[in-house]
């Protein structure tokens, strides 16, 4: 047996091409070590790990509608919502149990208490100005950008604005008295009425009698949100003890902001509030109906059509302010919700037994690169065969993570599976290459490799055809696996298999 030639080895294409892939894999995957807390250096990765990998919560939702657009735009705010509120890693897909429509959401590093933060609430936002109208002799005038529309008062349950009749009802709805910042805020709103139009506007009655009435003013609403700012110099914490805030910018439409214009223009009188002028009324912030703000109007904002304002609230402690204008970013940036929903279960995932079985696994598969390297050592008597069943082996590992770090696509349990499968098969076609290369048959090397070829590719195509069914109907989990399985063996087929068999030819030429 003649000396390798490593230089014309190096030459080759194949070879090439697998060192090109190597490098670009590397990079998609990112290695970088990071000191933990204990001293220790841990690497980290652009890889994305599942939940039993990270630790995480598992729930299941009904939405309070059925239907297959119901159950898919909830997915689809589920997860812009999630993605906004800053989480690492999360799955949402809409299964069937006993005919019935739900969403699984799985949220990696994530707690049931976060869990209830995004998805508790519907997400139907609105910001609304009063607009109260004095009545006299059953008659007022409702200013909207410098028209007056008549207000007839009838009786505390029916009023005539604009030509238009209103029906009023007496409801429960109040301000939370841990936000009141005065009486009003109390005793407000304490009517609902059905809504009328002004010039683009939408009115309601939130407070009536015969000599007032008062009527709230939508000025904007969750869709007139076009984007939140989360930047440091665009977002704010604020406060002491038990008095904290928040704030942040927000961008509106512009529309939206021509109906502020048009509903503050006529607010004439002005407040006096620790040296600064605001206006009469307020704009009281509501999610999900029920009110969570009240903010005072600069008296420079009178008229403007402004698109860049900001959102404030209160919070208990700087954590509970923290989390809270993570929710309200997250709900305006992913839109409300077409319907209710339900949390029928959750449940938290410890990450100790994901952990321990990937340590095992990549404990397993470099073992057994190096065992079936040694026995084919033993088998062939040749050291020169051990290092190309290594490196091939590794390279395989390398770039299936590769692959599913450029595709983003979840490491978990199943997709470690899926690797160890492909992994073992690939282990097991070196292993034909090499015994079909050492047959004392009067064929020549190519002509024995090219056989060897024919039962991998076949063994392949039988594994594809295996996989493929699972890709459409079976869940998540073993989706993942059919994915990684199909990817770590159409690596194998293109670029490991034909590299090692290459590296054979220089070994028994």
């Amino acid at each position: 047996m003649k000396k390798i030639n490593y230089k014309e080895l190096l030459k080759e294409p194949m070879l090439i091409l697998l060192f090109c892939l190597l490098i670009l894999s590397l990079v998609f995957i990112r290695p970088i070590p990071v000191m933990g807390d204990d001293g220790l250096y841990t690497i980290q990765t652009n890889l994305k790990k599942g939940l039993d990998l990270e630790g995480g919560v598992r729930a299941l939702i009904l939405p309070a509608e059925e239907g297959n657009e119901i159950l898919e735009k909830c997915r689809d705010v589920l997860s812009s919502r999630i993605n906004a509120y800053g989480l690492k890693e999360m799955t949402a897909r809409i299964i069937d149990i006993e005919g019935k429509g739900y969403i699984q959401l799985e949220i990696a590093d994530a707690t049931e208490e976060d869990l209830q933060n995004i998805i508790s609430k519907q997400g139907k936002f609105e910001a609304k100005i009063k607009k109260p109208v004095t009545i006299v002799n059953k008659t007022g005038e409702l200013k909207l950008n410098g028209i007056s529309y008549n207000v007839t008062f009838i009786d505390i349950e029916n009023i005539i604005v604009d030509g238009k009749e209103m029906d009023v009802v007496k409801n429960n709805l109040t301000m939370n008295q841990t936000y009141a910042e005065s009486e009003d805020d109390l005793i407000l709103p304490q009517y609902s009425s059905n809504q009328i139009i002004i010039d683009g506007i939408t009115f309601e009655v939130c407070n009536i009698s015969s000599s007032e009435v008062i009527f709230y003013a939508t000025a904007y609403k969750g869709e007139d949100i076009l984007s939140t700012s989360k930047e440091a110099g665009g977002s704010r914490i604020s406060g002491s003890k038990d008095q904290w805030r928040y704030s942040f910018r927000v961008t509106t439409k512009k529309d939206a902001a021509e109906k502020f214009a048009k509903i503050t223009k006529d607010i004439g009188n002005v407040i006096i509030e620790s040296g600064a002028n605001y206006l009469t009324s307020k704009i009281d912030l509501f999610l999900d109906d029920e009110p969570i703000n009240s903010l005072y109007i600069s008296t420079s904002l009178r008229g403007r059509i402004e698109t860049n304002t900001i959102i404030e609230g209160p919070g208990k402690s700087k954590e509970d302010a923290v989390n809270k204008m993570k929710t309200m970013q997250a709900i305006l940036d992913s839109g409300a919700l077409p319907t209710p929903i339900t949390i029928v279960s959750s449940s938290n995932i410890s990450p100790v037994l994901g952990k321990q079985f990937l340590h095992k696994s990549v404990f397993a598969i470099i073992l057994a690169i190096f065992a079936v390297s040694i026995i084919v050592y033993l088998r062939y008597k040749n050291k020169a065969i051990i290092l190309p069943i290594i490196f091939t082996g590794v390279s395989e590992l390398i770039l299936i993570l590769g692959f599913a770090a450029m595709i983003k696509w979840t490491i978990d349990l199943a997709a470690i599976a899926g690797i160890m499968a492909v992994i073992g098969s690939g282990i097991d076609d070196q292993i034909v290459l090499t015994d079909e290369s050492a047959k004392k048959e009067k064929l020549s090397l190519k002509l024995k490799l090219k056989n060897a070829f024919f039962i991998i590719m076949t063994a392949a195509a039988t594994t594809i055809a295996a996989m493929i069914p699972l890709l459409s109907i079976a869940g998540g989990v073993i989706r993942g696996f059919a994915i990684t399985t199909i990817a770590g063996v159409i690596i194998g087929i293109t670029i490991t298999r034909p590299v090692y068999s290459k590296i054979l030819e220089y070994i028994r030429e």
